[in-house]
C-alpha cells in the first residue's frame, strides 16, 4: 500500500514538474504583425514562467526572452502582403476558385514554413507537448500536427465563428448568431430578411467548405505528408481548447462548450511602458479640451495627409498621433497636431485627457477603445481599397466607421464626425459602461489564457473536455438525416394514405354504380 502512495506521488510530481517545463510549439504562418500582437504577450508570459516556446512567424517578433525561440520564414512576408491586399478588394470569383491566387498564396505560405531548414531540423530532433495553432487557413499546416502528436490549443484572433463552431462541437443558434459578414450591429436581433441570408451563408459556407475548401486541403496534405498515419479530420478532434478573442460585453452574449474561452484583451498590459516625462507632460498639460488619439502607425500619403490636416485644424482638441515615422517636411503641420513617434500606444489610449481614438478600426483597436473606456472612429480602406468584407466598429454602439475617399476628404465629413461623437454624451457614456462591464471579471484574460494552456498540458490533452458533438460531422450535428428520415416517413405515410383513400373512393364508386344498376 505504502508502495503505490509512492509511486501516485511520484507520477503526481512528474506532471506538475511537466506543465511547469513544457516545450511548447506556436505556429502563426499565416497572420500579420497586426494579428500576431495578439499572442505574442501570452507567448512571453509562458516563457518567463519556465515554458520553452518556439514561435514560427512570418517577421521577426517583439517580444524577447530566454526561453522563446523565433523560427521567421521571411520568404512569407510579400505573401501575406499579397493576400491582404486580395482580400480587401472587390469580390470577384477568385475569392472562391480553389486554384486562385487566395489559395495559391496560402498554400504557398505552408510550403514554405513546412520546408523551412530550422523547421525540417526541429521535426527531425524535437517533440513538444502542446501546439497553439492559429485558426486562419491553419488546414495546411495540420501536417506539423500530426508529426508532433501534440494536443492544440486552437487561436482565433477574431473571436467564434460558425467554423469554429463546428471545430469543437459547439452550437451557434442560426436565430441569433449571425455571420461576421451580416452588418447588424452586436446588440440587434436580426429580422426575418436577415435570418434567412444567415441561414443561407451557413449553408452555402458548408458545402464550400467541405467541398472546395476541404478536398483542396487534403491533396496539399498527402502531398507534402504521405505517410500521414493520421487524416485531417483525426486532427481536427485533437483540438482540446480553442481562446477567442471576444468577450460578451463587446460582441453579444452566446452560448460556448467549456473549452472555448474567451480571453479578449489579452494583448493590453496590466502595466504599460510609460512615456516620457517630455511627452507625459504635454498630455497633463491638455486637461480643459483633452486630446484626440489618432493611432495609425503608417502615414498615408502625401495627398491624404494634407487633406486630414486641414480638418484636424478646424478642432478645438490637440490632435495626438503616434506613427512609426515623422512626416515629410515638406508636409506643414497644423498647431494642434503633435506626432510623436513609437512611444506606448497603451499609455496613450489610457491616459486620463484621451478622449476619442482614431485607427483603421480594427478588431484588436475595438477591443482596446472598450476596455479603456474611449469611443472609436475607425477610417477604413486608407490605401484605396474599394471593400472589406467587414468592418468590426460597424458592429458596436461606441463607434463610427468612415472610409478615407474623396466624400470624407473634401466634405469636411472626417471632422463633422468627430463633433458628432465628441459632443454625443451616448457615445461617451456608452463607452465608460462598456469598460467596466468588460474590466469587471474574475481574472484577467492573461491569467485564463496562460491557465488553459497549461491545463491542457496537465492532463495530457484534457482529451475529457472534448463534448461527443466533436465526434460528428454536419449532417449528424444537425439531425439532417434525421429530419430527412422523419420528412420520409411522413411522404411515405401520406402516399400510403393517398392510396388507400382512393382505394376506398373508387369502392365507392362501384358500389354506388352497380346500385344505381340494379334500380
Amino acid at each position: 500500500m505504502l508502495y503505490i502512495r509512492v509511486v501516485i506521488v511520484l507520477l503526481a510530481t512528474i506532471e506538475i514538474q511537466r506543465s511547469q517545463t513544457a516545450k511548447i510549439l506556436s505556429i502563426f504562418g499565416h497572420q500579420g504583425p497586426s494579428q500576431y500582437v495578439f499572442v505574442e504577450p501570452l507567448l512571453v508570459r509562458l516563457a518567463e514562467r519556465g515554458h520553452f516556446v518556439t514561435s514560427i512567424t512570418n517577421f521577426p517578433q517583439n517580444g524577447k526572452h530566454d526561453n522563446l525561440r523565433s523560427i521567421v520564414v521571411s520568404e512569407n512576408e510579400y505573401l501575406y502582403e499579397a493576400n491582404q491586399n486580395f482580400t480587401t478588394t472587390r469580390f470577384g470569383k477568385d475569392h472562391f476558385d480553389v486554384n486562385g491566387k487566395i489559395f495559391s498564396n496560402g498554400f504557398q505560405i505552408g510550403k514554405n514554413i513546412i520546408e523551412n531548414s530550422l523547421v525540417l531540423q526541429m521535426m527531425e530532433n524535437e517533440k513538444f507537448d502542446v501546439i497553439l495553432l492559429d485558426l486562419i487557413f491553419s488546414e495546411s499546416l495540420y501536417g506539423l500536427v500530426q508529426h508532433f502528436e501534440a494536443p492544440i490549443v486552437g487561436i482565433s484572433t477574431i473571436g467564434s465563428t460558425l467554423s469554429v463552431d463546428a471545430l469543437m462541437g459547439n452550437s451557434g443558434p442560426l436565430s441569433y448568431v449571425a455571420s461576421l459578414a451580416l452588418t447588424q450591429r452586436y446588440n440587434e436581433n436580426m429580422d426575418f430578411r436577415q435570418r434567412c441570408l444567415n441561414l443561407l451563408s451557413f449553408i452555402f459556407g458548408t458545402i464550400y467548405y467541405h467541398y472546395e475548401y476541404m478536398p483542396v486541403n487534403r491533396k496539399f496534405y498527402r502531398q507534402h505528408f504521405p505517410n500521414a498515419t493520421k487524416t485531417m479530420e483525426d486532427i481536427q478532434q485533437q483540438f482540446a481548447s480553442i481562446l477567442l478573442n471576444d468577450h460578451y460585453a463587446i460582441s453579444t452574449p452566446r452560448p460556448y462548450v467549456p473549452n472555448m474561452i474567451e480571453v479578449a484583451g489579452l494583448h493590453i498590459p496590466e502595466n504599460p511602458e510609460p512615456l516620457p516625462q517630455d511627452i507625459t507632460s504635454i498630455l497633463n498639460n491638455l486637461d480643459s479640451q483633452g486630446f484626440i488619439y489618432v493611432a495609425i502607425e503608417n502615414l498615408f500619403p502625401h495627398n491624404i495627409m494634407k487633406a486630414l490636416f486641414k480638418q484636424f485644424e478646424m478642432l478645438n482638441e490637440t490632435i495626438v498621433w503616434n506613427a512609426k515615422h515623422t512626416p515629410s517636411s515638406v508636409l506643414l503641420i497644423p498647431a494642434n497636431v503633435k506626432i510623436f513617434t513609437n512611444f506606448s500606444h497603451f499609455s496613450i489610449l489610457g491616459h486620463r485627457n484621451c478622449k476619442l481614438l482614431i485607427s483603421h478600426g480594427s478588431h484588436l483597436s475595438v477591443i482596446e477603445s472598450i476596455h479603456y473606456g474611449v469611443p472609436i472612429i475607425g477610417l477604413t480602406n486608407a490605401n484605396g481599397n474599394p471593400g472589406e468584407l467587414f468592418n468590426p466598429v460597424d458592429k458596436i454602439e461606441t463607434g463610427v466607421t468612415l472610409k478615407i475617399g474623396t466624400k470624407s476628404l473634401q466634405n469636411n465629413q472626417i471632422y463633422q464626425t468627430i463633433l458628432n461623437v465628441l459632443q454625443n454624451d451616448t457615445y461617451i457614456k456608452l463607452a465608460k459602461l462598456k469598460s467596466i462591464q468588460f474590466r469587471d471579471q474574475q481574472n484577467t484574460p492573461m491569467q485564463r489564457a496562460i491557465f488553459w494552456v497549461e491545463y491542457v498540458i496537465r492532463h495530457n490533452g484534457a482529451d475529457h473536455l472534448r463534448n461527443l458533438g466533436q465526434n460528428l460531422n454536419t449532417v449528424q450535428f444537425y439531425n439532417i438525416d434525421v429530419w430527412l428520415f422523419i420528412c420520409l416517413i411522413v411522404f411515405v405515410t401520406l402516399v400510403i394514405c393517398y392510396y388507400i383513400v382512393n382505394v376506398i373512393l373508387k369502392c365507392l364508386r362501384k358500389f354506388h354504380t352497380r346500385k344505381y344498376k340494379n334500380e
